[in-house]
């Protein structure tokens, strides 16, 4: 045989072979078909719990409601994440007792830097926002 035969012959051998192999995945028999359909069975039943059943069951918003104003005032949304509970004063600095943490000046409390303590208030800045907390007498 000449070389061109033997290559043309390998090439449609390889063809041959790709095709048949093509054909099985577009046309399953036997077991392939039922291990398909187990598996789209599977499926559906994975999905189904996952579903939610209840609308009241789905997450609730988040959100800040603020009506119709777009000009909203959020600068009270941070006063309930601090509870001040004492301020003294040590080696002429006044330290503070910030949600149960002793804190001085330059200090985080959630992302928030002391900016001053004096002897009734602390003040805290994060980025444009700034909350003062007040001792309570």
């Amino acid at each position: 045989m000449s070389r061109e035969n033997m290559i043309i012959m390998s090439i449609s051998f390889v063809v041959i072979i790709t095709l048949m192999d093509g054909l099985s995945v577009l046309f399953p028999k036997g077991k392939e078909l039922d291990n398909l359909i187990d598996i789209e069975n599977k499926l559906e039943t994975k999905k189904e719990r996952f579903r939610v059943h209840n609308k009241s069951e789905s997450i609730k918003s988040l959100s800040i409601k603020w009506g119709n104003d777009i000009f909203y005032d959020r600068s009270n949304v941070y006063d309930g994440w601090f509870k001040l509970t004492g301020i003294t004063k040590f080696d002429n600095e006044y330290k503070a007792i910030v949600n149960g943490e002793i804190v001085h000046k330059a200090s985080k409390v959630k992302g928030f830097a002391v900016a001053s303590i004096t002897k009734d208030q602390v003040i805290l800045n994060r980025n444009q926002y700034r909350v003062t907390l007040t001792l309570e007498k």
